[in-house]
């Protein structure tokens, strides 16, 4: 059993080297939330990865991307995103315990529906959870990674 609490990584057992596979979604999306955090607040608009300074991470386990679309300039203007839109994607490359192959980690953005919470809000979840294409926020690949789904500022659907 693992988890990372406030996305600092702490152990209490590892059971077998697939758990270790999981340690690559401790962080990644937390650095990006903060990024994008700063980058709406700054420009009124969502960035692509390289536009906010996100670095992918390296990993042979997960494909990180960018699975949607943005303008010219890299920017999406949060006027236009009045619902959650997956901006970050971390696409496991082989079957982790129960987790099938090609589950898809996601976080979707979109303009803020509560003012005092920021500019942005978020919707994370895993695609592929339950043999259909839908995104779900509990199921047996986010209880591998139970803090990813606390990324969510408000309650949604994955598009």
């Amino acid at each position: 059993y693992f988890s990372c609490p406030d996305f600092k990584l702490n152990f209490k057992f590892v059971q077998n080297i697939e758990n270790l596979k999981f340690l690559t979604l401790c962080h990644p999306d937390s650095s990006y939330v903060k990024l994008q955090d700063a980058f709406a607040a700054e420009t009124g608009a969502v960035g692509s990865h390289a536009k906010i300074g996100y670095v992918i991470p390296a990993s042979s386990n997960f494909t990180y991307s960018d699975p949607n679309a943005f303008t010219a300039d890299n920017t999406t203007n949060l006027g236009v995103l009045t619902e959650a839109v997956v901006h970050w994607q971390a696409d496991n490359s082989a079957k982790l315990n129960d987790c099938a192959m090609h589950s898809k980690w996601q976080i979707a953005v979109m303009a803020a529906t509560n003012s005092n919470q920021g500019v942005v809000d978020y919707v994370a979840g895993v695609q592929g959870e339950s043999a259909g294409t839908a995104a779900t926020t509990s199921g047996v690949c986010l209880t591998l990674t139970p803090n990813f789904a606390k990324l969510s500022t408000i309650t949604g659907n994955l598009q």
